[in-house]
C-alpha cells in the first residue's frame, strides 16, 4: 500500500526585539546627552512587522526633554544636574522590551582657556623664535588677529612647557623650564603684557612636564611630571607661583608614557592620558587631585597615528582626542565619554609639511578648534570644529618658518 506522509514546515516564532540603551554618559550642564541605542529584531510577526521604540525618563531630580523620543538616536537635555536613569523601548506589536543607561549631569563652571591670555572667551595664539628666543602674542577673535605684542625673551636653554591659568585670574600665563638646570618659572600674563615672573621650584632633568591642566578642580593650573626613567609620575598642584601641594599619585612601566591631561569625565578635574609606545594601547587615569581613582582602556590605534591634542571639540564638557597620522596626514578624533570612546571621526587630512600645533577655542562658540602651521613656510590654519567634523577653515596671517607656535 502507498503511504502519503505530507510534511508541513513550521511557521517561524516571533521573538523578541533585542534592545541596548548604550553605555552609561556623563555630561557637563547645560550640554545635552547623545543618546545611541540600538534595537535587533526578526521583523516578526507579519502583521505590523515593524519595531516602534521610546525614549523615557524612569528617574532623576529634574526634567528631560528629548530631541525626538521616538528615535534611537537622538539628544537629551536636563533641567538640573543629578543622576538620570533613562528607558529605551521597542515592541513589535506583540512583544515589549527595554534596556535603562545612566547619565550624570553635572553642573559646569566657567569654561576655563588654557591659552586664553586676555580673558575675552577666545583662544590666543604664543609664539617663539626659535633663533633668538623672542615671544610674541596674538590675540584672536573669530579666528581673526586682532592684536599683537612682543611679551619678552629669554635664553634657549629656557624652553616654553605650555600655558594655563595658574593663578586663576582667568588668563593664560606662561610655563617655562630651564633645560641646564630643571628649574621652573612662570610668565603672569595681562593680555600681551607679562606683568611679573614666578619661580616655584625645580626638579631632576628625569621629570619632564607633559601636561598643564586642574587635576583638582579648584580652578588653577597644575603640573603634570613622568619621569621618563622609572616611568613614575608626579604633580605640583599650583596656588599662583606657589607649590600648594605635591604628590606621586603612581607610575607605569616605562613602555608607557603621558600622551596629555584633560577633562574626559566631565568632572572639571583633568585626566591623564597616557600611550603605549609599544602597542598603541590608550589608558586613562581618572584624577582627583593628586589621587588616581582609576583607570580606562579606551582602546588601541596604529602607531602610525600619534595624540597630538587632548580637548573638547564638541562642547559637551568632555575632552577629547585628536590624533595625527605622521605617514599620510590624515586626522583622527575620539570623542570620548569618560574613558569611553563615543564615536570615532575622520575629518580629513593634509600635507606631511602641515603640523597639528595646539587645541584652543578660536571663535569663542564652546568647542575647541585645531591649530596647524605650515613648518616650511610659517603659515598658520585654523580648523573650526563642530565635534568631529571641519565647519570651516580660516588661514590668519602666517610668519617665517624661524617662528613655532607653543
Amino acid at each position: 500500500a502507498n503511504v502519503t506522509i505530507t510534511v508541513n514546515r513550521a511557521l517561524p516564532q516571533n521573538q523578541p526585539p533585542l534592545v541596548n540603551a548604550g553605555p552609561s554618559i556623563t555630561i557637563a550642564l547645560p550640554n545635552t546627552a547623545t543618546l545611541t541605542g540600538t534595537v535587533t529584531d526578526d521583523g516578526l510577526p507579519a502583521t505590523p512587522g515593524t519595531v516602534s521604540t521610546t525614549w523615557e525618563k524612569v528617574s532623576g531630580p529634574g526634567t528631560v526633554i528629548f530631541g525626538n523620543a521616538s528615535t534611537l538616536s537622538t539628544t537629551a537635555s536636563f533641567s538640573q544636574a543629578g543622576t538620570y536613569v533613562l528607558r529605551l523601548s521597542a515592541t513589535d506589536g506583540e512583544f515589549l522590551r527595554s534596556s535603562d543607561l545612566t547619565i550624570t549631569a553635572n553642573n559646569q563652571g566657567a569654561r576655563r582657556l588654557s591659552n586664553d591670555l586676555n580673558a575675552d572667551g577666545t583662544a590666543d595664539l604664543l609664539w617663539r623664535n626659535s633663533l633668538n628666543g623672542v615671544v610674541v602674542g596674538w590675540l584672536m577673535n573669530n579666528a581673526e588677529v586682532t592684536t599683537t605684542g612682543v611679551l619678552g625673551g629669554v635664553p634657549s636653554n629656557w624652553q616654553i612647557m605650555g600655558t594655563g591659568d595658574v593663578n586663576a585670574d582667568g588668563q593664560a600665563d606662561v610655563i617655562w623650564r630651564n633645560t641646564t638646570t630643571g628649574v621652573v618659572a612662570v610668565w603672569f600674563m595681562n593680555g600681551l603684557t607679562h606683568t611679573s615672573t614666578g619661580f616655584p621650584g625645580s626638579a631632576s632633568l628625569k621629570y619632564v612636564i607633559k601636561g598643564i591642566g586642574d587635576v583638582d578642580g579648584n580652578g588653577t593650573a597644575d603640573l603634570i611630571w613622568h619621569n621618563s626613567v622609572n616611568g613614575a609620575l608626579a604633580i605640583w598642584l599650583m596656588n599662583g607661583s606657589t607649590i600648594a601641594q605635591s604628590g606621586f599619585p603612581g607610575s607605569a612601566p616605562v613602555q608607557w608614557e603621558v600622551a596629555g591631561v584633560g577633562d574626559v569625565n566631565a568632572d572639571e578635574k583633568a585626566d591623564v592620558v597616557w600611550r603605549n609606545t609599544t602597542t598603541g594601547a590608550v589608558a586613562v587615569w581618572l584624577m582627583n587631585g593628586l589621587t588616581h581613582t582609576s583607570t580606562g582602556f579606551p582602546g588601541s590605534a596604529p602607531l602610525s597615528y600619534v595624540i597630538k591634542e587632548i580637548g573638547d571639540v564638541d562642547g559637551n564638557g568632555t575632552a577629547d582626542i585628536v590624533w595625527h597620522n605622521t605617514l599620510n596626514g590624515s586626522v583622527a578624533i575620539w570623542i570620548m565619554n569618560g574613558p569611553t570612546v563615543a564615536f570615532v571621526g575622520f575629518p580629513g587630512g593634509v600635507p606631511l609639511n602641515w603640523q597639528i600645533t595646539g587645541l584652543g577655542d578660536m571663535n569663542a562658540d564652546g568647542q575647541d578648534d585645531v591649530i596647524w602651521q605650515n613648518r616650511a613656510s610659517g603659515a598658520v590654519a585654523l580648523w573650526l570644529m563642530n565635534g568631529k567634523d571641519v565647519m570651516d577653515t580660516k588661514f590668519p596671517h602666517g610668519t617665517s618658518s624661524d617662528w613655532e607656535i607653543q
